[in-house]
């Protein structure tokens, strides 16, 4: 069950979600990798705005993804945080009156607004004596849309309604958002308002619509806290909406600025700067600081970039799943014998992290997914055996092999192949036969890379690849397209069995992320 929420006083207003403590700083927009920015502003709307329906929307209950990650916190206090760093929570000393066992593991996010990831914290229903800060770790290719002020955190109560902080604690420095909390529930950071769409590409010369989109909230409830009621236009709110600019081309607002629109329409020659930051500065209600709210547009030159893989130069997230089928191995040399059976399942969002003319990159901030290993080595003569056992995904760095649970992507923008690797790691359990306790330890499953894909121009239209290709398992990556087995393979493994390591498929499929 989700934790409650007070019962709405007097009569329901609706606002949209407010900067309520902007930074300062230019507000303008560059061209290139535009995020959106805070920008001090001169101006303040107090008036809320009226939803055409007061009622909050509810939305599915996110579904369980990836590992927990647990911690038993006490008296004293304590904290907890993702693998990753993306979610932490402080439990002050006092907080609780016992030693209770905490747990983060991410869920799909449903929320209204959605920004990034959700999270699920439980035991759902307990309640702190003190408040616990929850803190959300935010990054520029989260601002690509929208800004810093713009952004807050919610929770989703057992009616399956999410409720929204007006003034979250935010940190420009450190790009953190921080609120205080008694509960556990699900929690995602959502965004107030977007300019849409967030990329876009365009020949030159042409056109594109853009419009604003704003998160309504039920306001009432507390001062700190509001109700979400939907994600769409705002009438009321788009008549602040003003200096409409792009750092090429043209943009013209809408006649009617209570539409929230405007149309950009493309430079004649491809600019020397690309993509092309659009933007909009408003100033959200019962605040007094401008939020700028940047879309980046490549534009192209068809003779020149009319090709499959054109779309990926504006694809600063693409959504990715990855795995290997079921690879099993066993073979003997007079020093050992093996048996290996390993697999990996990997899905996560990629990220641009350089575009230059002739070719981009995009690479995992973390991934989740599942996977088997499941290794024995005997060696003969003194009857030692070692196993080692795991399926729980480790997506932080191996220490002994320094690899990442990861997916990466190189694209050639002038051939349109790319070359795909991805890693897989688990947390695996090491038992020797009569040589010490079982120890539990970070293990490289294996690594897949595959070179020189060729992308074709369906699957550019479609703006999505896919592909399916067997590859041979070697002891070593002097192959274009391999897998590399880990596990006790990663380190046991003798040149005479390089010749006998069998084959698995990789499997891939990467879209665009809307």
């Amino acid at each position: 069950m989700k934790a409650g929420w007070a019962g709405v006083a007097g009569v329901l207003g609706v606002l949209v979600l407010c900067a309520c403590s902007g930074g300062s700083g230019a507000g303008s927009a560059t061209a290139g990798t535009a995020v959106a920015s805070n920008a001090a502003g001169s101006s303040s709307s107090a008036a809320s705005s009226v939803s055409a329906s007061l009622t909050p929307q509810a939305t599915a209950v996110g579904k369980l993804i990836g590992s927990p990650v647990t911690a038993s916190i006490g008296a004293s206090g304590g904290t907890l945080a993702s693998s990753d760093g993306a979610i932490s929570l402080s439990v002050p000393a006092g907080a609780f009156d016992r030693t209770v066992s905490l747990s983060i593991r991410e869920i799909t996010n449903e929320a209204h607004g959605a920004a990034g990831r959700a999270w699920r914290i439980t035991p759902e229903g307990l309640h702190s004596a003190v408040p616990m800060t929850l803190t959300f770790r935010y990054s520029d290719d989260d601002l690509r849309d929208t800004s810093a002020g713009a952004l807050s955190i919610a929770y989703q109560d057992d009616q399956q309604v999410w409720h929204v902080y007006n003034t979250p604690q935010r940190n420009a420095v450190t790009k953190t958002l921080s609120v205080s909390t008694t509960h556990f529930s699900d929690w995602s950071v959502i965004t107030g308002a977007r300019l849409l769409p967030m990329t876009g590409m365009l020949k030159v010369g042409e056109s594109l619509n853009l419009r604003v989109r704003y998160c309504h909230y039920s306001f009432g409830e507390d001062g700190s806290m509001s109700r979400v009621v939907d994600c769409d236009q705002n009438a009321s709110v788009n008549q602040s909406l003003h200096n409409w600019s792009a750092t090429a081309g043209s943009v013209t607002p809408a006649s009617d600025r209570t539409q929230g629109s405007a149309v950009y329409t493309a430079p004649a020659s491809k600019p020397a700067r690309n993509p092309v930051a659009v933007s909009v500065a408003y100033t959200p209600p019962l605040s007094s600081a401008q939020e700028i709210l940047v879309s980046n547009i490549e534009i192209s030159d068809s003779t020149v970039e009319d090709t499959a893989c054109a779309w990926m130069r504006t694809a600063a997230r693409l959504d990715a799943e990855a795995y290997f089928t079921e690879y099993g191995f066993n073979g003997s040399t007079p020093d050992e014998t093996v048996k290996v059976r390993q697999s990996g399942h990997l899905h996560g969002t990629l990220v641009s992290r350089q575009q230059l003319p002739g070719w981009g990159m995009w690479t995992t901030d973390s991934v989740t997914g599942d996977a088997v290993l499941d290794d024995s080595l005997y060696t003969p003569g003194n009857g030692y055996t070692l196993t080692a056992k795991g399926n729980v995904l480790y997506p932080g760095p191996d220490a002994v092999n320094e690899h990442l649970s990861s997916i990466a992507l190189y694209l050639d923008y002038t051939s349109c192949r790319y070359t795909l690797g991805y890693n897989v790691n688990v947390m695996a359990t090491f038992h020797s036969d009569g040589y010490g306790p079982d120890e539990t330890r970070p293990a490289n499953v294996g690594q897949l890379r595959f070179t020189q894909v060729p992308m074709s121009s369906a699957q550019g239209a479609a703006q999505r690849i896919k592909a399916a290709i067997d590859v041979q398992a070697r002891s070593d990556d002097s192959t274009s397209d391999a897998y590399l087995p880990g596990g006790l393979l990663d380190s046991s493994m003798k040149a005479a069995h390089a010749d006998r390591m069998g084959w698995t498929t990789g499997v891939w499929t990467v879209r665009k992320a809307q």
